[in-house]
């Protein structure tokens, strides 16, 4: 059946390939890989759009090749910039479609939004995750500085708190943890596979144990014990967890750190610490 085929093709090719090469050798050689097509071992590739069978050099089929083939591979390629809005204000009408209409006004493709209300409150929330690949002003400076410059904008007329988190801006994390590795395994495990797209610069804990799961992952670990002794009154083991908490907290600004997460950490963080870093 090869041999058939490469038979009729044969006086497209040139009268030299039936003569080249013998039935056997074709039907053993040849790959019929689409109609009308066919490869033989004396195929090479040539410069772009051709290719060589024995000593013809043929062009391409247009199907292989061409600038509405490129085009849609580099469209399939093309990376998106994305950003995260949060939003949070007095609940009322009109919010989602006025942060929409903005999105849509500065160039900006929504990918997902959700968004809940609390009756009790009377507080609305909104998340939306959107595209600024086709900004108008571009993917630089000047199209963040206008998509926040109009989010302004609404922000004044709902008396909306909001803030836009750009994905290219990857977010620092520190973990904080005690003796259990569970947890502290799957945060690291997870970020390793690129399921978590962050920086994770630094891992703090009040005991050495897990110090060797720091080593495995690359990751600077530093252990900052709460000093105390078997005698020491209330009001001294107070200020020795308020001094071990200073000590976290110039490792996280030294580190420039934006989020902390507590694996498994086993202590009780001060009010003062936790008001200090409501927002991480």
């Amino acid at each position: 059946q090869h041999a058939r085929a490469v038979a009729r093709m044969a006086p497209a090719m040139g009268g030299g390939l039936r003569r080249r090469y013998s039935k056997a050798s074709w039907a053993k050689g040849v790959q019929q890989t689409r109609v009308g097509r066919a490869r033989c071992p004396g195929w090479k590739s040539k410069r772009r759009g051709e290719r060589t069978v024995g000593r013809t050099t043929l062009a391409h089929e247009p199907w292989e090749t061409g600038a509405k083939g490129d085009e849609a591979n580099n469209t399939q390629k093309k990376h998106k910039e994305t950003a995260t809005l949060l939003v949070n204000c007095p609940d009322e009408k009109g919010v989602v479609a006025a942060c929409a209409m903005m999105l849509y006004g500065q160039g900006c493709n929504i990918i997902e939004t959700d968004q809940h209300s609390q009756p009790d409150s009377g507080l609305f929330f909104q998340r939306v995750h959107f595209d600024y690949s086709d900004c108008y002003l571009g993917t630089g400076d000047a199209a963040t500085r206008g998509i926040e410059v109009a989010a302004e904008s609404i922000a004044d007329r709902f008396g909306m708190n909001w803030r836009i988190n750009y994905t290219k801006n990857k977010k620092k994390v520190g973990i904080l943890v005690s003796k259990y590795d569970h947890c502290l395994y799957d945060i690291l495990l997870k970020w390793k596979s690129g399921e978590f797209d962050c920086d994770i610069p630094l891992i703090i804990s009040n005991h050495d144990t897990l110090r060797h799961v720091a080593d495995q992952f690359e990751i600077p670990f530093f252990h900052v014990p709460i000093t105390t002794g078997p005698n020491d009154s209330p009001e001294e083991k107070r200020i020795a967890k308020l001094r071990q908490e200073e000590a976290i907290e110039e490792l996280l600004e030294k580190h420039a750190i934006d989020v902390i997460v507590l694996a498994r950490y086993m202590q009780v963080l001060s009010s003062d610490f936790c008001d200090r870093h409501s927002q991480h």
